[in-house]
């Protein structure tokens, strides 16, 4: 018999980061203003002191912004699964019956869902730049990742 032992897998300790897209977006700009003016008109009492007022106001701006950015990722997650579907029923009609205006179709939508995916990517290749920048005079297991490959 061999003895084997499990690791439990700990969860990395994950840290919020405001989302620069959120303030250039004026839906969200909108939405997180009304917020602000809502919470100061609903809390700011006699009671409550500034301190507090204003430390619970950052708390509840930044679960405005998650739940914000949330919503942006629901929506854009459905526009794409709607082109996905709508291009899988183009193509196969496609086949069925080939015509230049179907085709004109499943291009315009290939078209789209790249533009989707090059913005993914384009996001990530900012990230990972950044957080290369973040750790690139420190030993961190970045680094020491980078080295054993």
């Amino acid at each position: 018999k061999f003895l084997s032992f499990v690791t439990p897998q700990t969860a990395r300790q994950w840290t919020w980061r405001l989302n620069p897209t959120l303030l250039h977006n004026p839906e969200s700009k909108l939405n997180t203003h009304k917020g602000i003016i809502d919470y100061f008109t609903t809390n700011d009492t006699q009671e409550t002191t500034r301190g507090t007022l204003w430390v619970a106001h950052k708390a509840v701006l930044r679960g405005s912004l998650i739940a914000e950015a949330s919503r942006l990722k629901k929506q854009k997650l459905s526009e794409l699964e709607t082109h996905l579907h709508v291009l899988r029923n183009l193509e196969s009609q496609h086949k069925q019956n080939p015509t230049e205006t179907l085709l004109e179709q499943i291009k315009t939508h290939q078209q789209t869902i790249k533009a989707y995916i090059a913005k993914d990517s384009q996001k990530a290749l900012q990230w990972s730049k950044q957080l290369f920048y973040d750790k690139s005079n420190k030993a961190d297991t970045l680094l020491v990742r980078k080295l054993q490959h």
